[in-house]
């Protein structure tokens, strides 16, 4: 479970650290804030697919194999809109892809946190998406006092790097499936036959 707070917590600073930096990045390079505006919404659009598909994508390729999959796509995606600068349709569908592959993983991770703790859903749900989310939320001020030091553009190739840690601990996690109702090497008993053993009156 640490492992999955982990993946979740450096997932969503590269996120959430893209969502408030994007238009002042944009800002410096002469565009308006309306394109900034625009471009925010173009990611959580994207964002908002990914996640939809990240759930019957995850039941048919495995829970892990898709975290991992969807993560480490989303680096040079982030990365690769970051050095091109910003401004074009190259950088925009490289963010794009990296809205819908960094959020791919939302609905996976809730997923696997339920499965960890199959007696406590709800507190599950609470440690992704409350816990995770909110720790993220509070080391983004960090990135804004680094982002004041060096800029807005080293700023956004660090963030977009800042998944690589997600995927050593998600290789480090190992995927459980569904606990089944007998054991593999268990044959469930014959039921006993009718009237055979039950005394008459």
């Amino acid at each position: 479970m640490a492992l999955l707070m982990a993946i979740v917590v450096a997932t969503s600073i590269s996120r959430m650290g893209f969502l408030n930096f994007v238009p002042i990045f944009l800002g410096e390079r002469g565009q308006s804030l309306v394109a900034g505006g625009w471009t925010v919404s173009l990611f959580i659009a994207c964002g908002a697919i990914g996640a939809t598909l990240g759930g019957p994508l995850s039941d048919r390729w495995g829970r892990k194999r898709m975290i991992l999959l969807v993560i480490f796509t989303s680096i040079p995606c982030l990365y690769g809109y970051t050095w091109t600068g910003g401004v074009g349709w190259l950088p925009l569908v490289l963010l794009a892809l990296g809205g819908a592959t960094t959020m791919a993983s939302n609905t996976v991770l809730v997923t696997m946190s339920q499965e960890m703790l199959p007696e406590n859903p709800g507190l599950a749900s609470s440690l992704v998406m409350g816990l995770g989310w909110g720790i993220a939320g509070i080391a983004l001020t960090l990135a804004g006092n680094v982002a004041d030091l060096i800029g807005v553009s080293a700023t956004l190739m660090i963030l977009s790097l800042t998944p690589v840690v997600s995927l050593f601990c998600g290789m480090a996690i190992a995927e459980g499936g569904r606990t089944p109702a007998y054991p593999a090497t268990f044959t469930p008993p014959s039921p006993l036959p009718v009237g055979k053993y039950v005394r008459h009156y």
